[in-house]
């Protein structure tokens, strides 16, 4: 399953892309960008101007 797809590199972000929520079967606009001092990966989802942050960590 594709989760995140399509994004394009603009400087330190990843944008234009979608993002898959497998909750609730939908798919919004992404936006990523990796925090090179704590190693999180921030990842926003939006609608029109609303949007949702989460922050993923790499798990070794």
């Amino acid at each position: 399953m594709v989760i995140i797809n399509e994004l394009e590199k603009h400087g330190e972000h990843y944008k234009n892309g979608t993002i898959f929520d497998a909750e609730n079967g939908k798919e919004y606009k992404c936006r990523i960008v990796l925090d090179k001092e704590t190693g999180k990966l921030q990842v926003r989802g939006y609608i029109a101007f609303l949007y949702l942050t989460q922050y993923w960590i790499r798990h070794k």
